[in-house]
């Protein structure tokens, strides 16, 4: 049951949506220092 949960948060648009820009905030960050 947990498997199947977590399965269906990775294929959710809603929750890489954010990730993603959070990883491109975080490689901005690091790249102007």
């Amino acid at each position: 049951m947990k498997n199947t949960c977590a399965r269906r948060i990775l294929t959710d648009p809603h929750f890489w949506i954010p990730v993603a820009v959070l990883l491109a905030g975080a490689s901005l960050l690091l790249v102007v220092r």
